[in-house]
């Protein structure tokens, strides 16, 4: 059944086309089939559906009226359409020992700054400090893999000895070090 916010949305999408001068593709980033009939309006319009969705929550009748379907879960993934030949992969992770680094440097930052090295701020300092940096999901572990949270990857930080954690605020262990 459809909240009364979705009908305003749904609603909302298509006067907006009718009216106005659209863009030729719209990105839908959602897999509920609410929003199928949608989809079906816009493509009789001639317009491009790309449909963003996770894994596990596309509705098959949406990805069979969309031109094209990705799942977020594979951002870090998607090809980049180039002109040469070949496909180059969008480089939107960062590897473990570079989050590392930039774990470091944020919770410095935050001990210069007299502020408590607590999670969203650290994860905030690190977004400033790489462009590469969008939160845990970019994040790739030595193996390939993604951390499952950024307590996760905190836990395995204190693993290697490069920070200590108390409750929810970091410290660095070479600061530690130091003061002792």
């Amino acid at each position: 059944m459809l909240t009364h916010g979705r009908k305003i949305l749904i609603s909302d999408l298509i006067d907006d086309v009718h009216k106005h001068q659209s863009p030729n593709i719209v990105i839908l980033v959602s897999g509920d089939g609410d929003f199928a009939n949608s989809v079906s309006v816009l493509r009789q319009l001639g317009k491009k559906v790309i449909v963003m969705a996770r894994k596990g929550n596309l509705k098959k009748q949406l990805k069979e009226l969309a031109d094209e379907t990705f799942f977020v879960d594979d951002l870090c993934e998607l090809p980049v359409n180039t002109n040469q030949t070949e496909i180059n992969y969008v480089d939107v992770c960062v590897n473990y020992n570079e989050a590392l680094d930039l774990l470091i440097e944020a919770i410095k930052r935050a001990s210069s700054q007299g502020k408590c090295a607590r999670f969203s701020y650290i994860d905030n300092l690190m977004r400033q400090f790489c462009k590469n940096y969008h939160g845990i999901s970019s994040i790739r572990k030595p193996d390939g893999k993604k951390f499952k949270s950024f307590s996760c990857f905190i836990d395995a930080a204190v693993k290697d000895g490069k920070v200590r954690r108390q409750n929810q605020e970091f410290f660095l262990i070479e600061l530690d070090e130091l003061a002792a």
